[in-house]
This record gives structure tokens, sequence and C-alpha cells, in this order.
């Protein structure tokens, strides 16, 4: 689908005072909303999925997840393990008559809570850990060859291997910009969205081995039902 290529990571932020955009977009998009989820569990573990998606008529993004997993002696000795992935985004509507170089530039609002944690008496062996990653992206295609022209990415890596937690609030403004070359030949589409991640996973017990670990991480908004909000996209 065309909004995989804005997951690819680069590009980067866009600090300076930037000239009047050509063309602007806000609340209510137009365009193609897309939403990719999934979840699994291995003995153990356990998953909570939020009602993730994204809100072309207000820009949010809502829900959040969890997962979890536990050493147990009652399942395989392979291990407990929770997994969940989620992407969603829009593709908005194509444009044209543009030519020359300019500045796509998207910016999103953030406020989410991330927390990931190992506990027990046993959390120090190396395949034991809670991990928890985001990515905001963002992405210009050429509809008339159908290739993408750039990407652009920024992503958060939140992890803990041995028994211990963190937790962090993260609200603040998320900004990329891409410079691109257009023709009045042709016609462009630019895609965006929010994606996350999230590991658990824990040994079980052996014969002789009284494994006892905890591992879990979380994706929650900091405040409402909102984990971020698509603020505008610019064509400068």
């Amino acid at each position: 689908m065309v909004l995989g290529a804005a997951w690819i990571v680069s590009g980067g932020l866009a600090n300076a005072a930037l000239p009047a955009a050509v063309l602007h977009w806000k609340a209510p998009y137009t365009g193609t909303v897309v939403n990719t989820k999934m979840h699994h569990a291995l003995g153990c573990g356990m998953v909570t999925v939020g009602g993730d998606s994204f809100n072309s008529t207000t820009g949010k993004v809502s829900g959040g997840g969890s997962v979890m997993a536990s050493s147990c002696s009652s399942t395989t000795s392979l291990g407990s393990s929770g997994y969940e992935k989620l992407r969603t985004g829009i593709l908005i509507q194509g444009f044209t008559g543009q030519s020359g170089s300019f500045t796509v530039r998207v910016k999103w609002m953030m406020s989410m809570d991330v927390a990931v944690s190992l506990s027990g008496s046993t959390c120090s062996e190396p395949n034991q850990m809670a991990e928890m990653n985001f990515e905001f992206a963002a992405g210009v295609l050429n509809e008339t060859s159908n290739m993408p022209l750039k990407t652009a990415a920024r992503i958060n890596h939140t992890a803990v291997t041995s028994a211990g937690s963190t937790t962090l609030n993260l609200a603040t403004n998320v900004s990329m910009s891409m410079p691109v070359q257009l023709s009045t030949a042709d016609s462009y589409a630019i895609s965006t969205g929010f994606s996350f991640w999230m590991t658990a996973q824990v040994d079980n017990p052996t014969t002789g081995d009284a494994d006892a670990c905890t591992a879990d991480a979380k994706l929650s908004p900091s405040s409402g039902l909102d984990l971020a909000t698509l603020v505008y996209v610019q064509l400068l």
C-alpha cells in the first residue's frame, strides 16, 4: 500500500523560520486512512489492544496498548511473551500544478506516557526484556510514476533488560521536513502517520531453575483519549 513508503527512516527537523505555505492542509483531512494491527501472545503472555486509529475529521490518534509476560511453569520452557504493533495514518489527496523546488513540512503534537519494566528475582538473563518503540513518519509520493520522492521519520526507543523500570511523559511537538523537486506534468500525494510496537519477554522455569520475572510495556495518552494530533501538512 502507498502509505508504506512513509515508514522508511530518513530526514530531520526543520527549526528555521519558514515562508508562507503554497498549499496547506489541516483538519478535517481528505484522503485515505490506513490502519494495520498485529499482536500475539505466547505462554503466559498477555496483550491489551487499544482502539487505535487516525480520525481524519480531527487529525487525532486515540487509544494505546500494553503487553505483559510472566514466567510460568505451566507452559512451554521456550518462554512467555507478548507483542503488539500498530500503524495508522492518512494518504492526503493528490495535488498538481506545482513546478520547481519545494519543502514539505509535517507537524504532529504528541501527548503520551511510556512505561517499561522488569520485576522479579531472575530478571537479569539475556532473553528477558520489556521494550517500547514509536515513530512519526511522512512521505511524498509521485502518483504519476508511483514512486516515492522523499521520506522522513522521528523514532523513540525505550527498553529495560534487567530488573527495573522506565517511565516517560512525552508531550511535545514533532516536526519533519523534506525537500522535493516537483513538475507540473505529475500528480503528487503526501502520507503521514504514527506507529508503535512493543515487546515483553521472559524465560519460563525449567527443571531445577525457578525463574520468576514479569515484563511489562505500556503506551497510553497523557490526558484525555489522544496519543497524538496531526497539526498540519504544508507545501512551502
